[in-house]
């Protein structure tokens, strides 16, 4: 298959996207507009993929640049023929590298925020017809939760935030790996299908070296019982400014 174009129906972004590598989801869409972005952050994207969320928060926020950190060379470059489509090459730059490298790259407590959309599954539990590009993007076979936290705990400055979007079955876990390299859960969203169904999802805000105090959100209910988005998901998907 092909590339082709999608219209992001926000701003007149476009973004390459193919489904025999690895296609985003309404979940990058979340996690890009869970939360404000300071005026002249810098920010990384963790696992860019196609570059989704670093053009979402790009165009909606001030920040000062956005970094898209990809280990897939061919989603890497999918990312920067999206970014150069969107004449945006001022404010992204992607790379192409491992998430553990991250301070090399970077330095040391040199960055704001770190957004990252992860592998959700353990590592051996991948489906037979998946690809490698696929598995890469779904299963922790190249970079876990863990190598994850720790690596932006290294970038981030004091009082960083670090955010996530994950399966709500492992909240447990992904605090307690939170707290281990000292970040503090300060913002937490649950996400479900449909009003009658359990949480599927989790939204965080962590920050590093951050204080107790969490402000659990409304839960944010997906879709309609005739499977159409509801008003806020729509919302979501139309607001223009973080």
């Amino acid at each position: 298959m092909k590339d082709r174009i999608d219209d992001l129906q926000i701003g007149g972004l476009k973004i390459y996207q193919n489904d025999e590598l690895y296609a985003f989801t309404s979940d990058a869409v979340l996690l890009a507009n869970f939360y404000k972005i300071k005026n002249n952050a810098i920010v990384v994207d963790f696992g860019t993929g196609s570059g989704v969320i670093a053009l979402l928060i790009a165009y909606k926020s001030k920040a000062k640049k956005v970094y898209g950190l990809e280990i897939q060379k061919v989603m890497s470059n999918m990312a920067k023929r999206s970014v150069e489509l969107n004449k945006m090459q001022d404010k992204i730059e992607i790379i192409n590298d491992k998430i553990q490298n991250a301070d090399k790259i970077f330095g040391l407590n040199s960055v704001d925020v770190v957004v990252c959309n992860p592998p959700y599954s353990k590592k051996g539990t991948c489906k037979p017809n998946e690809s490698d590009n696929q598995r890469i993007s779904r299963h922790e076979v190249e970079v876990n939760l863990e190598e994850i936290v720790h690596s932006a705990s290294k970038i981030l400055k004091e009082k960083g935030e670090l955010r996530l979007v994950h399966q709500a079955s492992r909240l447990g876990e992904i605090i307690e790996v939170a707290s281990k390299f000292g970040f503090r859960l300060k913002t937490l969203r649950l996400v479900q299908s449909f009003d009658n169904t359990s949480a599927h999802l989790a939204l965080f805000r962590f920050v590093k070296q951050g204080g107790y105090g969490t402000e659990v959100l409304p839960t944010l209910i997906m879709n309609n019982a005739d499977g159409t988005y509801t008003a806020e998901v729509r919302e979501i998907y139309n607001k223009e400014k973080l």
